[in-house]
């Protein structure tokens, strides 16, 4: 282990020296190993510690140093009556070579316990137990006894730890009123050569009458660092101090009676408690009473009125200088005074370390509010530069926390500034960014409304259009279908009649065939192989001529008729096919115009709805935004988290920044860095808009 002679481990009550250090703790009772419960039997011991330390330096011999010391822990009843009893339970021996020449130096002591029962030699009503420790310490230039009362870290039960300490106190002690003691030592040291004292040290800690403290002198001829001037006292009034400038006003003072005093004392509620004044160039000791914080000590709490403020003190040659201060906050009102501490702690603080052998340091923290104006102070230096927060307006606009780092003051770029930003910043851009948003959403819903409507008028009339052009090209259709069945319903009735006339000229011609064919029809006798063959017209041809004759001039008749009546179906045909319309029609006037508004109406509807996709597309996810503020509400639609920054001084001066804020953005979280204008808060609040509207 390398450390400082200084260190002091209560729990194995010894010092850990610098160099190599053995700790050792041996149980001699109720150990479960029959041997040694048999040596701890016979010695009458409980447990053994052991420390054994060694330094060497090859560069300076003069400061090695070899310990080798022990401790008994015992039980031997060396005196006891009806009221009282004398035990010895502890014992110490050590031994230690430094310097060189080695210089020798052998200590021994040993713990006598005195037990008291209620009311012998004291008048505490409960039993008194008092560590009385005697011993003697040898060196070559002295040797130097000392006698102690409830010595530092010592028991009743003889413990090996220096965490136990003896709290039982001597009250009046063999019945001597108004004296209550807790501790006294008493240490001399004689030395060959004149003048034969080599040190002198008394110390007491006790309650005389209403006075209650302590005092502590050492004085070492032959080591002037082994000095002791310590004084304390657990409470003084300011009139007991004033009563102190003088023998007159001291007898005066505590000559009043008790009752005029306390009057007195309670209007004027001033007092110092647990005030200590130690003097200590090095750690030491008053016999049995260790003095381990070595350097000029103050310590101690003011108390007005109920009012508390404690202070600490320390200056010794190796730590260098040790300050701490705590004050009771001060509240009547923030609107009037408060004063209290930082980060939760009621006590503001102050801490301060300086030296060559420690990291030094400052710790301030306090909050002030005076009359409505409030300040949170933080501040740190050490080796590494000066650390501060700060709480208040930043740029006489938000409230900000700021944390404060530099590692010198001769440049602004070498402040660095971290600012964690207050709830009226985040309620600010939540509620500019939400109205911004808010407002673009609107105005996009208005402007996909109007091009909705304007491409629904187109659409309409497009389809008005279309429905008046079937409805035409209908009644174009029903009109030239009713002509041309008036067509084919006189091309019918010519048909008939020309088959008609048809079939009575075929009648004629056949019957006047048949005639042609009788005629030629004749009766013939053979006349014998000399008269020949003799033929003439048969009787009945002349019958059937005549009769087909008649008939021929009926269908002459009627054929006449029937011509008659296949010219007036050929006229009435004529009329219709004049009737035909064969233009195209497409080329049907109305038509034209209908159609030429149609592709009119349909340039509109085309312009219209690339008006529409165009407007959709430039107002981008802002229907989206409108849709969910219309199903969860606009509050829901930001929440600012948090807004933090880090810049060096000369960067934050210009009141722009990189700030990096924490938002949840219709139900996403994200983590943003906005360029935040602390000049143009309102125009970085829009381009916050901007940028949450570019993450829907």
């Amino acid at each position: 282990l390398t450390t400082t002679d200084a260190a002091y481990d209560p729990a194995l009550d010894a010092n850990v020296n610098t160099g190599l250090n053995f700790y050792g703790t041996f149980l001699t009772q109720d150990t479960g190993d029959r041997t040694l419960d048999f040596i701890g039997g016979i010695l009458r011991t409980r447990a053994l510690a052991l420390h054994a330390s060694a330094r060497t330096s090859d560069t300076d011999p003069t400061n090695d140093k070899y310990v080798l010391e022990g401790a008994v822990q015992q039980e031997n009843t060396l005196l006891e009556g009806n009221n009282f009893a004398i035990r010895n339970t502890r014992s110490d021996v050590a031994i230690e070579l430094s310097g060189f020449p080695p210089e020798p130096t052998v200590g021994i002591s040993t713990d006598v316990v005195v037990t008291l029962d209620e009311g012998i030699l004291s008048d505490s009503d409960m039993e008194t137990r008092l560590v009385f420790t005697g011993g003697i310490r040898a060196q070559v230039e002295s040797l130097t006894g000392f006698f102690t009362l409830n010595g530092t870290g010592r028991s009743p039960e003889g413990a090996l730890s220096g965490e136990i300490q003896n709290t039982s106190e001597w009250v009046n002690p063999f019945g001597i009123p108004g004296i209550t003691l807790r501790q006294l030592s008493l240490q001399l040291g004689l030395t060959y050569n004149s003048p034969w004292i080599d040190n002198i040290g008394i110390h007491g800690n006790l309650r005389l009458g209403a006075i209650d403290g302590s005092a502590s002198i050492l004085v070492d001829i032959n080591d002037p660092d082994q000095f002791v001037l310590a004084g304390s006292t657990d409470r003084i009034t300011l009139l007991q101090i004033m009563s102190a400038m003088s023998n007159t006003t001291f007898i005066a003072y505590n000559a009043l009676p008790e009752d005029l005093r306390r009057p007195l004392e309670n209007v004027v509620d001033v007092a110092m408690e647990e005030v200590q004044l130690n003097i200590v160039p090095v750690p030491t000791s008053i016999g049995g009473v260790q003095f381990r914080e070595a350097g000029v000590t103050f310590q101690g709490r003011l108390n007005a009125w109920g009012w508390n403020a404690s202070a600490f003190l320390n200056v010794d040659n190796f730590d260098g200088l040790t300050v701490r201060a705590d004050m009771d906050p001060i509240d009547f009102g923030a609107d009037l005074l408060q004063i209290r501490g930082v980060n939760g702690d009621d006590h503001a603080q102050l801490r301060l370390r300086l030296g060559p052998t420690v990291d030094s340091e400052l710790f301030v923290s306090s909050q002030v509010s005076l009359l409505g104006i409030g300040q949170e102070v933080l501040i740190q230096a050490n080796t590494d530069g000066l650390e501060f927060s700060i709480t208040g307006r930043l740029f006489d606009q938000f409230e900000a926390s700021l944390a404060v780092t530099t590692p010198g003051v001769t440049r602004t770029s070498d402040f660095q500034i971290a600012a964690t930003m207050q709830n009226d910043l985040l309620r600010y851009l939540k509620e500019e960014a939400t109205q911004d948003i808010q407002a673009a959403a609107q105005s996009a819903t208005e402007q996909i409304n109007a091009a909705q409507q304007s491409t629904n008028r187109a659409q309409q009339e497009v389809n008005s259009l279309n429905d008046r052009i079937r409805r035409r090209r209908d009644a174009i259709n029903r009109e030239r279908s009713a002509a041309n069945r008036r067509v084919q319903s006189a091309q019918q009735s010519v048909n008939q009649a020309q088959n008609r006339v048809n079939g009575l000229r075929r009648d004629i011609s056949n019957r006047q065939a048949e005639i042609n064919r009788q005629r030629n029809r004749q009766s013939c006798v053979n006349l014998g192989p000399f008269g020949g063959r003799r033929c003439v017209p048969h009787p009945e041809a002349a019958v059937r001529i005549t009769a087909l004759g008649a008939e021929i001039g009926g269908l002459q008749t009627a054929l006449a008729t029937a011509q008659t009546t296949l010219r007036a179906a050929q006229g009435t045909l004529r009329v219709a096919r004049q009737g035909l319309n064969r233009t195209p029609i497409n080329a049907d006037p109305e038509l034209l115009s209908l159609n030429a508004a149609l592709a009119t109406a349909n340039a509109g509807l085309t312009t219209a709805r690339g008006t529409l996709t165009a407007t959709r597309q430039s107002v981008g996810v802002l229907p989206t935004v409108s849709q969910f503020i219309s199903e969860q509400g606009l509050e829901r639609l930001i929440d600012v988290r948090s807004a933090q920054f880090s810049a060096s001084l000369d960067v934050a001066a210009g009141g722009e920044m990189a700030m990096a804020i924490d938002v949840v953005y219709m139900d996403q979280r994200y983590d943003l860095s906005l360029m935040f204008n602390f000049n143009s808060p309102l125009a970085s609040a829009e381009a916050f808009a901007e940028m949450l509207l570019g993450l829907s």
